[in-house]
C-alpha cells in the first residue's frame, strides 16, 4: 500500500503500524467493516473523509481528523477488567474499567470519586472487549444514574458512572450478566 509521507509520520507519531490498517479501498462500508472485525483491525486505510484523510476507526470514523478516536478504539478491543463498586454503605454504586483492579480501589478511595471514600470493587469480570462490555453493564443500571465530583489530575470533575442503587442486588445481575462476557471474581 502506498502511503504519504504525511500518513507514515501520523501512523508513527500514534504508535500504529502500516501492517495495523486493513485496506477497505473500494470496497462498501458494510464488508469491509465486517471483515476488518472478523480478523481483528483496529484501523483501516480507505476512502478519504472531507479533509482529505484516508485512516479510520473500524466504525467507520476518521482518525486523523479526531485523535481521539485512536484510544477509544484501542480500549474498545483491549483486554482488562470492568469493575462493580459500592460506596456509602452500599447505596451507591460505580461501574468501571481498568487493568489494574487493585490499584483501582485505591484511585477510587484516594481521588474521593463521586464524593466518596469507601469505594470497595465488590466483583469484576475479566473481558478482551473492555469499552464493549463497560457500556453494556452500564446499560443495566442506566434509570439509576446519579452525579459526584472529584479531584484527578488537579482538575475538578464530574463523575458519569456512579448508580443510586442497592450494591447487593446489583452484584447479583452484574453476576448473571458476567456469565456473557467472561471470567467473573468476587471480592
Amino acid at each position: 500500500m502506498s502511503l504519504s509521507i504525511a500518513e507514515i509520520e501520523f501512523l508513527r507519531q500514534h504508535g500504529i503500524s502500516p501492517s495495523d490498517l486493513y485496506d477497505a479501498r473500494g470496497k462498501p462500508n458494510r464488508l469491509w467493516k465486517a471483515e476488518a472485525k472478523l480478523k481483528n483491525y483496529r484501523f483501516v486505510i480507505g476512502a478519504t473523509c472531507y479533509n482529505g484523510h484516508r485512516f479510520r476507526s473500524t466504525a467507520g470514523h476518521c482518525i486523523q481528523c479526531n485523535t481521539a478516536r485512536i484510544a477509544f478504539t484501542r480500549r474498545e478491543c483491549s483486554d482488562g477488567y470492568v469493575y462493580l463498586a459500592s460506596a456509602c454503605s452500599g447505596r451507591m454504586i460505580k461501574i468501571g474499567s481498568t487493568v489494574n483492579i487493585s490499584d483501582r480501589q485505591k484511585s477510587l478511595i484516594g481521588q474521593r470519586y463521586g464524593g466518596y471514600s469507601d469505594w470497595k470493587i465488590n466483583c469484576s469480570v475479566f473481558t478482551s472487549e473492555l469499552g464493549k462490555v463497560e457500556r453494556e453493564f452500564m446499560s443495566l443500571f442506566s434509570g439509576y444514574r446519579s452525579t459526584g465530583y472529584y479531584w484527578k489530575e488537579n482538575n475538578y470533575q464530574e463523575a458519569k458512572e456512579i448508580f443510586a442503587f442497592e450494591a447487593s442486588q446489583a452484584i447479583a445481575m452484574f453476576r448473571e450478566k458476567s456469565k456473557r462476557w467472561g471470567r467473573y471474581s468476587l471480592y
